[in-house]
């Protein structure tokens, strides 16, 4: 299990490097930040889905908050 996550962080570690290499060689710093902030919870997120980790859904918030203005807008 540790050598499963150990991969996939160094994988995901030097792809996302590569990415905001990339974009910050472009000028785009505010996109390469935004990249950054987004792997790294990928990362967190895909290491916990590998762990096997429950980790609950945003589906019934979500559905709280959107499911009356579906309904005003279908009247």
């Amino acid at each position: 299990m540790i050598v499963k996550l150990t991969v996939f962080v160094l994988i995901a570690a030097v792809w996302s490097v590569a990415g905001i290499r990339a974009l910050r060689g472009r000028e785009q710093n505010k996109e390469a930040a935004l990249y950054g902030g987004i792997m790294g919870i990928s990362v967190a997120l895909g290491c916990l889905f590998i762990a096997r980790v429950h980790v609950p859904s945003f589906i019934r918030p979500c559905q709280m908050v959107l499911e009356p203005i579906g309904k005003l807008l279908l009247r």
